[in-house]
This record gives structure tokens, sequence and C-alpha cells, in this order.
């Protein structure tokens, strides 16, 4: 068997001729003609599976999931499946996805989607209402999607096909009690979680499916097969593995699994649909494939968390001189009251602040505490002195410290108490090394009435909001109090 000594970047192009599309669309149309619904999310475009169910007499029910038959295209050992071995799945990134094989072949030629015809490895299997399994096949076929259907539009399905949304909806609770993740409750009754939304219903069903479709080849490879690829994982704190015997699958509780249903995505699923094709191998190139695989789906990770910190730093670098280039006509000394508060807040804690940006909006809040013209919310100071920041917390002190402001003596001895002097870098990392907050900082918390979860050395989200809540009355207070006053004059 191949196996790459050198395997391609995620960022590498794969090459795209390896068949030739006219012959292999012959051939689909001498399989088994199948139809069904593919249920994804509105951004996939390499859509790999399909699912549908059918109620019959006698409480039965005809369950089928088909998936793209990438073999269908892909010529073993060609320069495009040895590519494809060599990336071993699709990396998703932040903006972008690079496709284990081509994307031209990966959202059109291979893809399940509407309106078009495509070779596709079905699964069969007839069960009964009380979670028998009394037939089941595997065998290529041709699938017609029946239409488009999105999660978070699966509703939309009772009106155009009510029967095929209900035994959806019906079966895949059979299903679940069939690969045992639902269990009977005290009334009797078999319950899927209750309370779903539309959105999580759907994925459920799919997943349903998924789960059903490969466990169930699982054991008929085990049943029918000299080499299988099974998905094994011995505890819950261990990472899965491929392997060529079955242990089990701690996280899933299954005896059997393997990974059968998304071939456009993972190159193990390409290696057990051509097991089930009947391509042969020795359980020793099995066994070398599980192994390199094992190996390159933590390298691939490895490359996807680089790749992505990467771009999250080149991204961020654009962010900074774009805001930087916009905020240079912003003037923090000539805005109004209102215009100060509301930059104030939205800008102290980012990253998208130069440092002499920060530096003007710092020395326009010092002219507003030593001017007499306009008198900001000294919840905004309260504010800013909760923060991390030793520049917005020596502001703060500044504020409290002067007579005219100490009318809430409580607030302002505390405030003093804890910044004795001008606070300074050194007086930060002192204070803030065993990363607890002081105990007159708590003191000024609770005279807010702000609820501290935990005593951590930043103040939450939830914290901060109450924080902004205060600012903001107190400033449409202020506004309808300078509206009183342009009145009686």
């Amino acid at each position: 068997m191949y196996l790459p000594s050198k395997a391609p970047s995620i960022t590498s192009s794969p090459p795209f001729k390896d068949r030739n599309i006219d012959s292999s669309e012959k051939e689909i149309f001498e399989r088994k003609a199948v139809t069904g619904i593919a249920i994804d999310s509105r951004y996939t475009r390499d859509k790999d599976d399909a699912i549908y169910a059918e109620k019959l007499e006698n409480g039965t029910w005809k369950l089928q999931v088909h998936i793209a038959d990438v073999n269908s295209y892909l010529t073993e050992w060609s320069n495009l499946d040895k590519y494809a071995l060599g990336r071993s799945c699709t990396a998703y990134m932040e903006e972008y996805t690079n496709h284990m094989i081509c994307e031209e072949l990966a959202t059109d030629v291979l893809s399940l989607n509407p309106n078009t015809t495509k070779a596709t490895l079905s699964y069969e299997a007839t069960v009964h209402d009380s979670w028998i399994i009394l037939q089941e096949d595997v065998y290529r076929s041709s699938f017609t999607s029946l239409t488009e259907c999105y999660y978070d539009d699966f509703d939309w399905l009772k009106d155009s096909f009510p029967d095929l949304h209900e035994a959806l909806k019906n079966s895949s609770i059979v299903i679940r009690k069939i690969i045992g993740n639902v269990h009977e409750h005290d009334d009797g009754m078999v319950h899927n979680e209750p309370y779903y939304s539309h959105h999580q219903w759907s994925q459920k069903i799919v997943e349903s499916f998924m789960l059903f479709a490969n466990t169930q080849i699982a054991k008929h490879l085990q049943a029918n097969f000299d080499v299988r690829i099974f998905r094994n994982q011995l505890t819950l704190w261990a990472p899965a593995e491929y392997n060529g015997v079955t242990q089990w699958h701690a996280s899933l509780w299954f005896d059997y699994y393997t990974h059968f249903t998304s071939p456009i995505r993972r190159y193990v699923d390409i290696m057990v649909h051509r097991i089930l094709h009947g391509y042969t191998y020795g359980q020793k190139e099995i066994e070398e494939f599980c192994e390199y695989i094992n190996r390159r789906v933590q390298e691939v990770k490895y490359e996807i968390r680089k790749k992505s910190y990467e771009d999250k730093y080149i991204r961020k670098k654009r962010q900074l001189k774009a805001a930087n280039k916009e905020n240079r006509e912003i003037q923090f000394e000539h805005m109004t009251r209102k215009e100060l508060i509301f930059h104030t807040l939205e800008f102290w804690h980012s990253d998208l602040l130069s440092k002499w940006r920060k530096n003007r909006l710092i020395h326009a809040l010092e002219l507003c505490i030593s001017s007499r013209e306009f008198e900001l919310p000294r919840e905004l100071f309260l504010y800013l002195f909760l923060t991390w920041d030793a520049s917005y917390k020596s502001l703060a002190y500044k504020y409290f410290s002067q007579e005219k402001r100490n009318n809430d003596v409580d607030i302002a001895n505390s405030i003093l108490e804890v910044c004795d002097k001008e606070v300074d870098e050194s007086w930060y990392i002192g204070i803030y090394s065993d990363k607890f907050h002081s105990e007159p900082e708590l003191r000024i918390a609770c005279l807010y009435n702000i609820h501290w979860a935990k005593r951590e050395y930043y103040i939450s989200r939830q914290e901060k909001m109450i924080l902004v809540e205060q600012i903001m009355r107190e400033e449409v207070i202020f506004e309808r109090e300078a509206i009183r006053k342009k009145l009686e004059l």
C-alpha cells in the first residue's frame, strides 16, 4: 500500500484531473435509483450524506442512508488519490476551507446537491417499531435529491413532503433506541430529549441516521470481511483512533463503530468504501494505514491550530491599521459629554486602539476631571477603576481624590485606601500578583450591588453591564435635567 513519505501542506492546491467525468456519469445511471434529502447548514458546500425514511405496513420502517461514492471518480493510487491520502482530511478554517480533494470535486461533481443525480453508496435497513432490525443491505446507487433543506428550515418539509417529514422525525426515535441513546421513561414511553427547537430536531435526526449507519457498517465489516477499519476509544480521556481490530468506543458506548458517512471530508471513509466494494488489502497494510492516518490527523489538527493563529494575527494587524486610520479624525478633547462616555466604554479595552490614541482619551478624561464645564458620571470612573488597566485606575484615583467628589465618603475612602498614592505599573503588578481583588475594591463593588461570582482579578462581563446600565441611566437623567434648565430659561 502506498503511504506518502511527505504530507502536503493544508494550504497546498490538489491536482484536479483524475478520471473522465462523462464516463463516470454513464456508470451512474446503470445503478439502482434512490431518492432522499440532504440536510445541512446553509454554509455547507461539500454535501456527502443524505437520508430517507418511509413508514411500511405492520409497524416497520424503511431507512436509507446515501453517501457520496467518491471512488466512482477517484482512481486508486492516482495522483489525486495520493494527494488526498497525504492530506487525510478536509481542513476547515475560520474564513475558508481547504478540501481534501479539489474544490470542484468536493462541492460540485461529488456533492449531493439538489436537482442533480450522483453516484452513491447506500445503506438500507428495514426495522420494526420494537427496535429489531429485520433486514439490511449495502449497495451502489444513483441518488437524486427530492429538494434542498437546511437545519433551520426543517419544518418547511411539513408543507411540501409531510409524510417524509413525519417519517424522519418518528424513525429517528426508533433508531436512537436501537443504538442505545434513548431510554424508556417512567411513563413507559420512549422520549427523545424534549424542548428541542426545530433546528436542534433536524440536527438530531441527521445525527441519528449517521450514527446508525456507522455502527451497522462496522458490524457488517466484522461479520463479512477479513480486513476492517474501526474507530476505537479505550477511555473517555484518550483520543479516538483507527484500528484494524474492534475494541469499543467509550464516548459513544458502541462495541462496533467506523467512519462511513463522510468520504468527501475524510480519507478513512474512502478506504471503508473500498473494502465494501471488494478491494483487496492485507491485514498488515490496514494496520500500517491506520497508524499513518492516526498520526496525520494529529498533525493536521496542529497545522490548523497554527494556521488559525497566524490568520488571526494577520487579521488583527489589518484591523488595527484600519482602525487607527479611521480614528485619526476622532478628537476626544472636543466631544460632547455623551460622545465621550460612549467612546470611553467602547475603546478603553480595545486592542484596536493605539497607545497614542489611548493617551489622548485619558487626557480628555483628565480635562473633564479638572474642568467644571461638564461633570461625567462617577459610575464611569468606578467602572474604569474596576478594570485591570493601571492607567485607568490612576485616572479613577484622581477623580475620587478631589474634595468635591467626596460626597460618597465610603467610596472615596475605599478607593483612596487602595490608591494612597498615584497608581503606577509597579503598584499594579505588585497588588495583582496573586490575581485577587483587594478588600477595599470588594467593598466598592458591594456598595453598588455588584455580585461577584468569583474573586478574579477582572470584573466579569455581566458585572460590567450592570455598571454600564447605571452610567446610561445617569446620562438620561443628566440630559433631562439639561433640557429642563433650558426650558426654565
